[in-house]
């Protein structure tokens, strides 16, 4: 298989949006605010593989001491000294 045509039509894409780049300072603000943008997004995405397990043991936990609070409260009626 012959790549020379691919190679080709990307160099000339990237040729352009280098020359937009230089030409017009927007461009290039908005080409940085991009990859700042994305960075972020990836820093996110990291935190919340090493975070989301605990959380949800964190709230499977919660739940399940909630639950045992309110069916102890149910079976015991309402307590004296609260009225």
């Amino acid at each position: 298989m012959d790549y020379q045509i691919y190679y080709t039509v990307l160099l000339g894409v990237s040729a352009v949006i280098a020359y937009i780049i230089y030409v017009d300072p927007n461009v290039s603000e908005f080409i940085v605010l991009l990859c700042r943008r994305g960075l972020i997004s990836f820093h996110q995405f990291i935190f919340w593989l090493k975070l989301y397990p605990r959380l949800r043991y964190d709230t499977a936990i919660l739940k399940w001491r909630s639950n045992r609070i309110l069916n102890k409260q149910l079976r015991d009626g309402p307590s004296k000294d609260r009225m």
